[in-house]
């Protein structure tokens, strides 16, 4: 009987350990970026469980992609449709989301000049691809 009891309350713990885990990633952590980011003057949507702004993003993809494209004319709109509204829409500081992960659009010289400047501080996101 105390194995049986000693094994549940194992499980139980484990269990509630994940799901806080999972919580954490896919919820608390999001809206706590979300949060900084507007406290620093960063606009964009809200966050949207688990997906973000995948969505959007794959609508605005398959509208770019089935227009026609002129020689002559701008190819924001057609080359990264997300990233040309949500600048439009929000601003030289803002931002949108890919999935739990906050993607940052600066397009304030001073800002990018203080990034560039500080490269101690501001790291480069290694890349995950298979290649290399």
């Amino acid at each position: 009987m105390g194995f049986e009891l000693l094994l549940f309350v194992f499980l139980a713990a484990s269990l509630l350990c994940i799901s806080w885990k999972g919580v954490n990633a896919l919820w608390l952590m999001p809206k706590r970026l979300e949060k900084c980011l507007r406290d620093q003057g960063f606009m964009g949507n809200r966050y949207h469980f688990l997906v973000g702004d995948l969505m959007e993003f794959s609508k605005l993809m398959r509208e770019a992609l089935s227009k026609a494209i002129k020689l002559n004319s701008d190819h924001g709109p057609r080359a990264l449709p997300m990233e040309y509204q949500t600048l439009t829409r929000y601003g030289k500081k803002s931002f949108f989301w890919f999935g739990v992960t906050p993607r940052i659009t600066i397009m304030d010289p001073e800002l990018i000049r203080e990034i560039l400047n500080k490269h101690e501080i501001f790291h480069k996101i290694s890349s995950r691809s298979s290649c290399s």
